[in-house]
């Protein structure tokens, strides 16, 4: 999260529902990313230690996030970025506790809607 300005901090680090309004190549789908990165590693802490109550329960909170954009192209693109970020971010824990948990939240990601209005 080092490349973002004190905006997208804000806007990463914000709880509850967010609407980012900015111009083509300012960051938007960067902060989308960075923000489930944030939410999943606070969820990580705050859900059950369990693993079987951790998929439930990451599930049906990937369940309730709408990430929607203008175009259905620009939605694949969001997509495609928070796949990989999440895929990077796996590649950095270290213990398999985390490890586990955090294959766990790859896995769930399908249950996120990102959608385009077009």
């Amino acid at each position: 999260m080092s490349q973002a300005n004190s905006e997208q901090i804000k806007a990463i680090q914000h709880s509850g529902g967010v609407l980012l309004s900015a111009g083509a190549g300012s960051g938007k789908t960067f902060v989308l990313t960075e923000h489930m990165i944030y939410l999943s590693k606070k969820f990580m802490q705050e859900l059950s230690p369990d693993s079987d109550q951790f998929k439930i329960d990451i599930n049906s909170k990937f369940r309730k996030i709408v990430l929607m954009t203008f175009t259905n192209k620009a939605a694949g693109e969001i997509e495609l970025r928070v796949k990989k970020r999440f895929d990077k971010e796996a590649s950095e824990f270290q213990s398999e506790k985390d490890l586990e948990r955090w294959s766990i939240i790859c896995d769930a990601l399908k249950n996120l809607t990102i959608t385009g209005n077009h």
